[in-house]
């Protein structure tokens, strides 16, 4: 009871002028916008090819239609190897009467247009901000494939998916994580992008 008493008084004894908020900074920004032209490159692995092993570089270059809509092309360079059903599968073909003749993807060629979603910046606790966009892509383009057998070439039509999680770490640069999908698999890339 005296203790609360005690510090009833001491609450009640400041005085309104002894208050201090500190000190209190505004920040003017325009409204955010996808920037005019960014290009990203990066390291992409398959999630779920069966007989191969997908490993490939992506690069793209996009420029700004519209405020959050931005369009160009991906190129992805694709080195395959075998999985252990399809070394498994290529082995039995070398020695019994079976014909294991797969198609290697070696690389492809997208359009792409993108719609920024989210932009915005995150305070982390008060030391820094980060830029963060979400980004959505679709377009379509061709895979160039060799057989394994007879090293013929090969190009198919294919379509093209991305969902794409931008950090800004400055005006210019940033990080990246996605993933995007075509015929042949599902990627995972993480990449590094300019923008302008």
């Amino acid at each position: 009871m005296i203790f609360s008493l005690m510090i009833l008084f001491t609450i009640g004894s400041d005085s309104s002028s002894d208050i201090s908020y500190g000190e209190v900074y505004l920040e003017e920004t325009g409204a955010y916008q996808a920037p005019l032209v960014s290009t990203s490159l990066g390291y992409a692995f398959d999630l779920n090819n069966t007989f191969l092993n997908l490993n490939s570089v992506v690069g793209s270059a996009q420029f700004r239609l519209w405020r959050y809509l931005t369009t160009g092309v991906m190129g992805q360079w694709i080195k395959s190897s075998y999985t252990k059903s399809g070394d498994s599968l290529r082995r039995l073909s070398d020695t019994a009467d079976l014909v294991f003749d797969l198609k290697l993807p070696r690389w492809g060629m997208f359009s792409l247009s993108q719609l920024h979603l989210m932009i915005g910046k995150w305070n982390i606790m008060n030391l820094t901000s980060l830029e963060i966009s979400l980004i959505m892509g679709a377009g379509a383009g061709f895979i160039n494939y060799q057989k394994r057998l007879n090293s013929n070439e090969s190009y198919e039509i294919s379509y093209l998916w991305s969902a794409e999680q931008r950090i800004r770490f400055n005006q210019n640069f940033g990080f990246s994580v996605s993933f995007f999908g075509h015929r042949e698999a599902v990627f995972f890339q993480p990449s590094l992008f300019a923008s302008f």
